[in-house]
């Protein structure tokens, strides 16, 4: 029983299912009364995202951009076969980056088109992204006519040489302001900038600093009145309701090259995340079950 992988992401609740049920099923007679029912709940999951995948649009690339729609499909399939392709353990090995980089931090081509659509619904003019890795969702959003500045942070200098061509080729990058340091110091620096806010905030990086990021883009002032702020990997793979099993714990607590130092304390950063947002008295928060989960928050009203 194959195991389901999604392509250019990382894994989420509904593949960690996936790969329990093939090992429950890897390990079970076929002639046992279960076999055929978790064959059943196997392909149910499995199958979920490919199908949610064939069934919505493909990037929005907007008549009228500056670069032909088929020239943007073409750097879009490249950016993502880049983000794939790369040995990123290497790129960490020659002290390219500070931390170790992965394919699965790649908000993917599905995760992209919900993007965009949030922006547009939102009417979102002027975007901060915190957390950039390969530039996808930076892409993505910038591509949107209503979109006239998106803000990228990042801490990993290597990514400006990896995106930028991709960007240019795209003709987006002059909507995209990278700026390279620790996240905090970019926002402060953006208070003392005097940026009037955003319209929409995507936060995608460390997943300990989830936390402190919402914190000082709120007392920063640099969401809007209106605005969202969009967080991704709110479910992480399901592990703050369903660690891993014991056979599993040295693995899930081990220290890794990340910053997020080891999937327990990315679960931890997670978790009180998700209780910070859902008991904040000014906030209102809704978490979807897209891929690793995206909790969507928004001032009280």
């Amino acid at each position: 029983m194959p195991t389901y992988i999604t392509t250019h992401t990382g894994g989420t609740p509904t593949t960690r299912a996936a790969s329990l049920l093939s090992t429950a099923l890897s390990q079970l007679d076929p002639s046992s009364p279960a076999y055929s029912t978790l064959v059943e709940a196997h392909s149910l999951v499995a199958g979920e995202e490919t199908y949610i995948e064939r069934n919505t649009s493909e990037l929005i690339v907007p008549a009228g951009h500056a670069v032909l729609e088929q020239e943007v499909r073409e750097v879009w399939d490249e950016l993502l076969r880049g983000t794939t392709e790369t040995d990123w353990k290497a790129v960490k090995d020659r002290e390219e980056t500070t931390f170790e980089l992965g394919a699965g931090m790649c908000s993917g081509p599905y995760e992209a088109v919900v993007l965009q659509n949030f922006a547009l619904m939102q009417g979102a003019k002027t975007v901060l992204e915190i957390g950039v890795f390969t530039g996808t969702a930076t892409l993505a959003l910038a591509l949107l006519p209503s979109v006239t500045q998106v803000v990228a942070l990042d801490i990993e200098p290597f990514l400006e040489s990896f995106n930028t061509p991709y960007w240019t080729r795209a003709g987006v990058s002059s909507k995209i302001d990278l700026r390279i340091a620790p996240a905090l110091e970019s926002l402060a620096k953006l208070k003392q900038e005097g940026h009037e806010g955003f319209d929409l905030v995507f936060i995608d990086a460390d997943k300990p600093s989830y936390r402190t990021y919402v914190e000082q883009v709120l007392e920063l002032g640099l969401l809007k009145e209106n605005g969202v702020i969009l967080v991704d990997n709110t479910l992480y793979k399901g592990y703050p309701w369903v660690p891993p099993a014991s056979t599993d714990q040295s693995t899930y607590a081990k220290s890794n090259r990340t910053n997020n130092k080891s999937k327990s304390e990315a679960t931890k950063g997670i978790d009180d995340f998700n209780t910070y947002v859902r008991s904040h008295p000014d906030l209102e928060t809704a978490v979807l079950p897209i891929r690793d989960g995206i909790t969507v928050i928004r001032r009280r009203i």
